[in-house]
């Protein structure tokens, strides 16, 4: 094997190929992505509600008042 090829396989040694990372970096992305929201919505999602609640009531009370 000449020199060239045999830096060439050193290289590749020391800098082993990066492919095939993407999709587990993907993966976990989307998983903090997904965990973010359902906190964003189960936090939220009473407070939500008890406005809803409230605005309901309020359009109800309006519509039995003469």
């Amino acid at each position: 094997m000449s020199q060239q090829g045999m830096d060439s396989l050193r290289f590749k040694e020391r800098h082993p190929s990066k492919v095939g990372q993407a999709l587990p970096e993907y993966a976990l992305v989307l998983a903090l992505i997904t965990l973010f929201c359902i906190a964003a919505i189960t936090g939220l999602g009473e407070n939500i509600q008890q406005r809803l609640v409230s605005f309901a009531q309020s359009i109800a009370s309006t519509k039995t008042s003469p």
